[in-house]
């Protein structure tokens, strides 16, 4: 029922048809939940958005027993080509590097502070109209969590600046190009908050992982003419996490 229900979700998330072009997405979150050195943790998941969907890759490790480095890889995509609406593809990428311990006795408490940069890419086509951005996000990341042989959860509540470094227009309508071009130079730089949980179940080093994450971005003045660009606020993934430990043969 539970697997069932979860396909019923992604199948309803997987429908929005972007009606606008795509300036920013949000992403996933690497939250490996380290207690000590020489653990590593790697993960493959399905991601869908508002406007696509795609892959996750994540992958993180404890240099010693405060110390660790993680980064991440996600690539997204939508196909419009058969109907009225933009297509769309996408990527980002981040590396980061933080402290990570303990809260509690037993240890099943742990905290973790990253802070790290991304790099993105989204591209936008719709007959002969192509809209392309590239931006840069600097952040900060704390993670609380619970972790134990069979149940690990996490909550997230991410801050970041979202900076363009490049974009090009190419409008049919030189006047809905040029009040793009406009609320486009208003907004190089926003200040975001991206709250995120991460769930996993199975057993000790191998569990399945569900994960949302949420974002704040939403900049664009709305336009009469319905070309307000789009902004994929929600990102849900679902797939698997495998942790390198020592902690379960205690």
């Amino acid at each position: 029922m539970m697997k069932q229900n979860v396909l019923q979700l992604l199948g309803v998330m997987m429908t929005v048809t972007s009606c606008a072009p795509v300036l920013y997405s949000t992403v996933g979150q690497n939250v490996p939940l380290f207690k000590e050195k020489g653990e590593v943790s790697m993960g493959a998941s399905f991601a869908t958005t508002d406007n696509g969907e795609g892959l996750s890759l994540q992958a993180a490790g404890a240099v010693s027993n405060r110390v660790a480095l993680l980064g991440s890889f996600y690539s997204l995509s939508e196909d419009h080509a058969d109907d009225e609406g933009w297509s769309g593809k996408g990527s980002y990428g981040e590396v980061a590097a933080g402290t990570f311990g303990t809260l509690n006795t037993s240890g099943s408490l742990v905290y973790e502070v990253f802070a790290g940069v991304g790099t993105g890419r989204i591209d936008n086509d719709r007959y002969t109209n192509t809209v392309n951005v590239k931006f840069f996000k600097p952040f900060i990341q704390p993670s609380l969590g619970y972790t134990s042989k069979w149940f690990e959860a996490a909550f997230t509540p991410r801050l970041g600046v979202v900076s363009y470094t490049d974009h090009t227009f190419v409008w049919d309508d030189p006047a809905e190009e040029a009040a793009m071009e406009s609320n486009f130079e208003k907004e190089k730089s926003t200040f975001v908050f991206e709250p995120g949980l991460t769930v996993r179940t199975g057993y000790k080093g191998i569990k399945l992982q569900l994960q949302y994450n949420f974002t704040t971005f939403d900049p664009w003045d709305d336009d009469e003419n319905g070309n307000t660009p789009a902004t994929n606020t929600d990102f849900f993934s679902i797939g698997v996490n495998y942790m390198i430990t020592k902690r379960y043969n205690k």
